[in-house]
């Protein structure tokens, strides 16, 4: 969360640090509100459940989502906005995502009017040859357009 907030500190981006309580039993997240977060209670349980509770609770013009755990560098943050800012609809870092050996590398962008939303995964991970990590960036006007409606980890394949 503190990662998230330096990034932003120290980028000319403006934005809110949000993060979703799915039902933590480890006080993540009041230790999120303390540190300046906006926290979401998420009470059904799963991954897209609360991607979901994030994105339409998510107040900015674009959104960037990474897990708290630390796996993906949040430093990257500024980048990932920056792909939205030269029109990318969306973005994906490269790389694997293994306790922190080998973070997300670089984005990947894809405008709406080369590559739906539903096959830009797989148009990436072809280009690109390295799996999609799970540090994305989204413009919120295409929100509606994906029709999100997974509740676990398969959220993450329907983006």
């Amino acid at each position: 969360m503190l990662g998230a907030r330096n990034a932003l500190s120290d980028s000319h981006y403006d934005g809110e640090v949000v993060v979703v309580d799915n039902g933590s039993t480890d006080g993540s997240g009041a230790l999120a509100a303390a540190a300046g977060a906006r926290v979401i209670l998420e009470p059904r349980r799963g991954y897209g459940n609360a991607y979901l509770a994030g994105l339409s609770s998510a107040r900015g013009r674009y959104i960037v989502m990474l897990d708290a755990d630390l796996t993906y560098d949040p430093s990257e943050l500024p980048r990932f906005v920056q792909e939205l800012e030269n029109a990318a609809t969306w973005c994906s870092g490269t790389g694997w995502r293994a306790s922190n050996l080998a973070p997300c590398r670089g984005c990947i962008s894809t405008s709406a009017t080369r590559c739906s939303p539903a096959c830009s995964t797989g148009c990436s991970e072809l280009r690109s040859g390295t799996p999609i990590c799970g540090m994305r960036a989204i413009r919120r006007d295409i929100l509606p357009r994906l029709d999100l409606r997974t509740s676990g980890m398969e959220l993450a394949s329907e983006m």
